[in-house]
């Protein structure tokens, strides 16, 4: 069968990889590395940058579509199997392209075992998605501002111990259920499903 085929065998093309799964396979080129930029001329940096921009627009238009026919309210969860996959930094990517495209974007830090999109986007830690859920506080206190007014972040907040049973609370799709009255597009940086 093909479904076995694809997971006895590495597939290094998404090209490849979405004619074996019969769907669309959306794959970015990775961003050059600080020392990467050192070793290599300015100019490959500046390809390997512009690529990855280009492709991660497509893949904007792709989930997105055109902002004045989307309406509100779309939801997309950014996932990977482990950690230091660069799912967070294509989570706070899409948000940045999409907020600039004219999408009043949200972007939740659902990570809340080792949250880091503060960090990448240089705001504050503060309350966040695990103080709503716990009812600590309501989602207008803690939604803050990152991009003028079309990107936004709700952060992961306080840290707490059992987070597979806040994530699983009902709260939490009572609040996304109330954030797609107010945003175009949701974005969910999940924690790594394994």
């Amino acid at each position: 069968r093909s479904s076995d085929l694809v997971k006895s065998e590495r597939i290094a093309d998404p090209d490849t990889l979405s004619t074996r799964v019969r769907s669309e396979v959306y794959a970015l080129p990775p961003l050059p590395t600080p020392r990467s930029i050192r070793k290599s001329r300015t100019s490959k940096a500046d390809d390997q940058i512009e690529q990855f921009i280009q492709r991660l627009d497509h893949l904007r238009f792709a989930v997105c579509g055109n902002p004045s026919e989307l309406g509100r309210g779309r939801c997309v969860l950014i996932a990977s199997a482990v950690g230091a996959e660069g799912k967070t930094t294509l989570a706070a990517q899409l948000a940045i392209r999409c907020g600039s495209a004219g999408m009043s974007t949200l972007l939740i830090d659902a990570d809340l075992r080792r949250s880091t999109l503060c960090t990448l986007l240089d705001v504050p830690e503060g309350p966040g998605l695990s103080d709503v859920l716990e009812d600590e506080a309501t989602p207008d206190k803690v939604v803050i501002p990152v991009q003028e007014e079309t990107f936004f972040l709700l952060r992961a907040g306080t840290p707490i111990q059992d987070t597979s049973r806040v994530l699983q609370s009902r709260n939490l799709g009572l609040l996304i259920t109330q954030m797609r009255q107010l945003y175009d597009l949701i974005i969910i940086d999940s924690p790594p499903v394994l």
